[in-house]
């Protein structure tokens, strides 16, 4: 996956909050944030599902390492690869 410079100076932008999820098992370390409505109904449009069908069926995949920000790709569930945290 490769962004450039260009691809981002025109990329929407939204600002949210993050959150600690309340949460009793303290051993799973997550952060929370939401995703744009827009954003998703978008991707959902893309494979023709509603937003509800497309919730159900795809996950939200980070993207993140040597490099500045993090990105988000929807994959189906089934292709999901588990990640140990």
């Amino acid at each position: 996956m490769t962004i450039k410079a260009e691809q981002l100076a025109d990329a929407f932008t939204r600002r949210y909050k993050i959150y600690r999820p309340n949460r009793q098992d303290r051993e799973v370390r997550t952060i929370g944030s939401t995703l744009p409505y827009d954003a998703v109904e978008r991707e959902a449009r893309k494979v023709g599902l509603t937003v509800e069908e497309f919730i159900d069926k795809y996950e939200a995949e980070y993207w993140y390492g040597n490099f500045d920000g993090m990105y988000i790709k929807f994959v189906k569930s089934d292709e999901k690869q588990a990640v140990k945290e």
